[in-house]
């Protein structure tokens, strides 16, 4: 076919541009959810030599799809997988996941039982050792430390939230979010599964700051700010602000998405002049805190089961 010197600039055809957008759209969802879900290692009844032989050591997770506590440990899962899953030290250790549920032959070679379960295999030996401590983060690394003096390297995951103990004046569009590490859903707010991350790679245009506030150099910020409860997240764009918190100490990642999404609608409340906001305590009353977006939504209730 011969080509005309004149169509490669003519305008695209709604077909073309329709084709384009989706394919960057679809590109930048597998960008955004890459640092997680490439470093998740799962198996079946199909592979269970073929991914055990690998290693001399893997840690298991045994979940159900209709437990909800496996859902709980989800987070903390992938946060392990990031730090420890790497081509590198893969043929001394690894970490897996399978659905013992649907994986009869897994559940029966390692006797699980209850959801989640999490098991130590040593693959030369066969010896397979129950773990029964807490299920957070910073108990699994240190039980593999002691257990195999295996370490995390954090060098595997680089995140773009930017971490701040003084909020200067800012020009960019920011979403910041004043927390406390003793929240519930903050204990490890700094690793790879923890949401604003994720928030900081769907909406690139927008810089997410985490301020926590027992590491504050200046308390004067929260009144200039508007904040009097935590965690409290502030849209701040063009020298003005909204904020959006919860009753509950607990935010819902939905909520978040909803106010990022809806901020410039009068549903998520007035814009406010950050200069405008004072540091006595008439600028910070009540009338302060019902300003902002609160969501008074009960949040589900987990229970922690010991294995």
């Amino acid at each position: 076919m011969k080509l005309d010197a004149t169509s490669t600039s003519s305008t695209p055809s709604p077909w073309l541009l329709w084709f384009v957008v989706v394919s960057l759209l679809r590109f930048a969802a597998s960008t955004a959810s890459s640092a997680v879900s490439g470093s998740i290692i799962e198996f079946d009844d199909n592979l269970i030599q073929a991914t055990l032989e690998q290693s001399e050591h893997s840690f298991i997770y045994f979940y159900s799809d209709s437990c909800k506590y496996c859902r709980k440990f989800d987070p903390t899962f992938e946060n392990l997988s990031v730090l420890y899953n790497n081509n590198k030290n893969r043929s001394k250790f690894q970490i897996l996941k399978t659905n013992a549920r649907s994986n009869q032959r897994l559940s029966e070679l390692f006797k699980v039982t209850k959801y989640p379960t999490l098991k130590l295999l040593d693959y030369k030996t066969k010896r397979i050792i129950d773990y029964e401590e807490n299920r957070d983060l910073q108990s699994l690394i240190g039980y593999l430390d002691r257990a195999l003096n295996i370490h995390p390297d954090f060098e595997n995951f680089h995140s773009k939230v930017e971490y701040t103990k003084a909020l200067g004046d800012d020009a960019s569009e920011r979403l910041v979010f004043f927390m406390a590490g003793y929240l519930p859903g903050w204990e490890d707010y700094k690793y790879p599964a923890h949401y604003t991350h994720q928030l900081a790679l769907d909406y690139g245009d927008i810089k997410v700051v985490v301020v926590n506030v027992e590491e504050l150099n200046d308390y004067e910020v929260l009144s200039k700010y508007g904040v009097s409860r935590f965690p409290t997240v502030v849209y701040m764009k063009d020298g003005k602000l909204k904020s959006y918190t919860s009753s509950e100490n607990e935010m819902k990642v939905a909520k978040i998405r909803e106010f990022i999404e809806n901020v410039d609608s009068d549903s998520t409340g007035p814009w406010k002049e950050i200069q405008s906001m004072g540091t006595n305590s008439q600028d910070n009353g009540n009338d302060d805190d019902n300003d902002g977006n609160d969501d008074n939504d009960d949040d589900e209730v987990f229970e922690h089961i010991e294995l």
